[in-house]
C-alpha cells in the first residue's frame, strides 16, 4: 500500500468514527435523544424529550427583574417552542446581560447555548449562575448534563450525586445518571438508578432507558417488558416516539427508527434532521440531504442545520445545492469551523487543493476546544491539511 493509499485509508477510518460520534451535531441539541433537559417547552416540541418542568418563565423570575428582562425571557420561550434555538440563545443572552444578577437567566443561557451545541459558553453561563446561587440544583444539574457532553462524566456523575444527595426525590436527576452511566456501559450502576427513578413514578423515559439497559445485558425479556410497558404509556407522545427511535438506533434498528419518527405528525425541524440523521445512518444518502434541506429552510438562522444541510448534499457530490445553505451559514457565523471545513471538501472535490489547503486552516484555527464531533474531528482536519 502506497503512502497515499494509507492516508485515505486513516482518513476514511475517522470519517466513519465521526459519523457514530456526530448525533450531537446533526440532531441540533441532543446528543442523544434520552438526555435530559433542563428547561422544558411545549409537548411535540424538538427538544421536550426528557425535560423537567421549566424553572425560569416570564412568570416566576424574581430576583428583581425587570419588565424588559422578562420580555427577553418570554422570547426565549417562544423561540423554544418554535424549535429556533439560535433565536433563543440570542434572547437568553441578551437576557442574562440586562439582569446580571439573576442565576435563573445564566441557567437558562447554559441551557440554550447548550441546545446549539456551544458547550464551552455553556459550562461558563452555568458556573457564573452558579456562583450566585451555589446550591441551585437546576444549575447543577444543567452543568453536568453540558459536562456529560464535554466528555466529562466524572464530573458530571460527581455533580448529579450532589443534586441527589441534597434532593432524595429528584426522580429526574436519578434518570440523568442511569442515562449517563448507560452511555459509559455500567449497566449495573445505569439499573439501580433507573429503577429507583422508576419506583418513584413510573414514565416511558426511564422505561425505555432500563429496556436499553437490559438489551445491552442480553436480557431481552425485561427488555421487551420495558419496551412494551413505554408504548402502552404513550403510543402518540412526540416526545416518547423521539425516545423510541433513540432506543432503536442504539440498538442498531435504523428502520425501526426512521418508524418511530415518521409517525410524528407535523415534525419541528429539529425532527427533521433527526431523522435525516437516521436515514444517513441506514446509508440512504438522497432521503438524508432530503430531511436536512427541509429542516435548514424550515430554520433559516439556525447555523447548524444550514451546515448539516450542506454537508448533506457534499456527501451526494451535489456541491451546488450546498453552496445556499453555506450562504446561510456565512451571513450567521462567518467564522465557524464546520463551515470553512466543509468549503475546503468542496475545493479538494473540485482539485483546488491550495484553497482547500486556506480553508482547513482557517477551519483549525476556528476549531473550538471541546468541537461536538469529538476530539478526533481535529485529527481529521490536520490529516486533510496533509
Amino acid at each position: 500500500m502506497t503512502p497515499q493509499q494509507s492516508l485515505l485509508v486513516l482518513r476514511l477510518n475517522i470519517s466513519l468514527v465521526l459519523l457514530k460520534i456526530a448525533t450531537v451535531l446533526v440532531v441540533g441539541s441532543s446528543a442523544c435523544v434520552f438526555h435530559a433537559q433542563t428547561y422544558a417547552v411545549q409537548p411535540g416540541d424538538s427538544n421536550s424529550a426528557h425535560a423537567v418542568p421549566p424553572t425560569t418563565t416570564s412568570h416566576n423570575l424574581g430576583w428583581g427583574s425587570s419588565l424588559e428582562t422578562a420580555r427577553l425571557s418570554r422570547a426565549v420561550e417562544m423561540a423554544l417552542q418554535r424549535g429556533d434555538h439560535a433565536q433563543a440563545f440570542e434572547y437568553a443572552e441578551r437576557a442574562a446581560q440586562a439582569s446580571p444578577n439573576n442565576p435563573k437567566l445564566w441557567f437558562l443561557l447554559g441551557y440554550c447555548a447548550r441546545l446549539n451545541s456551544r458547550l464551552k459558553e455553556s459550562e461558563s453561563a452555568y458556573t457564573h449562575g452558579l456562583r450566585l446561587a451555589p446550591s441551585a440544583p437546576e444549575g447543577l444539574s444543567g452543568l453536568a448534563q453540558t459536562y456529560s457532553l464535554m466528555g466529562r462524566a466524572e464530573e458530571a456523575e460527581t455533580l448529579l450525586k450532589q443534586v441527589i444527595s441534597a434532593s432524595p426525590g429528584g426522580r429526574d436527576d436519578m434518570v440523568l445518571l442511569g442515562e449517563l452511566y448507560l452511555r459509559g456501559s455500567n449497566y449495573d450502576g445505569a439499573l439501580e438508578w433507573l429503577q429507583k427513578a422508576e419506583a418513584l413514578r413510573p414514565d416511558f423515559r426511564s422505561e425505555l432507558l432500563l429496556a436499553s439497559a437490559f438489551q445491552h445485558m442480553k436480557n431481552m425479556e425485561m427488555s421487551g417488558r420495558y419496551l412494551a410497558m413505554a408504548k402502552q404509556k404513550a403510543p402518540d407522545n412526540p416526545e416518547m416516539l423521539r425516545s423510541m427511535a433513540g432506543y432503536y438506533r442504539d440498538i442498531g434498528d435504523d428502520a425501526g427508527a426512521i418508524a418511530a419518527l415518521s409517525a410524528i405528525h407535523n415534525p419541528s425541524a429539529s425532527v427533521l434532521a433527526e431523522l435525516a440523521y437516521t436515514y444517513q445512518l441506514k446509508g440512504d444518502l438522497d432521503s438524508a440531504a432530503n430531511l436536512y434541506a427541509k429542516a435548514a429552510s424550515a430554520l433559516p438562522g439556525d447555523v447548524g442545520l444550514q451546515l448539516s444541510a450542506a454537508q448533506a448534499e457534499v456527501a451526494l457530490g451535489a456541491t451546488d445545492k450546498a453552496q445556499p445553505f453555506l450562504a446561510r451559514a456565512a451571513a450567521i457565523a462567518p467564522d465557524h469551523y464546520r463551515l470553512h471545513a466543509i468549503r475546503a471538501e468542496i475545493f479538494r472535490i473540485d482539485d483546488r487543493d491550495k484553497d482547500a489547503l486556506q480553508e482547513y486552516a482557517i477551519a483549525v484555527a476556528n476549531l473550538p476546544a471541546v468541537p461536538v464531533e469529538g476530539p478526533l474531528y481535529g485529527i481529521q482536519l490536520h490529516i486533510n491539511m496533509m
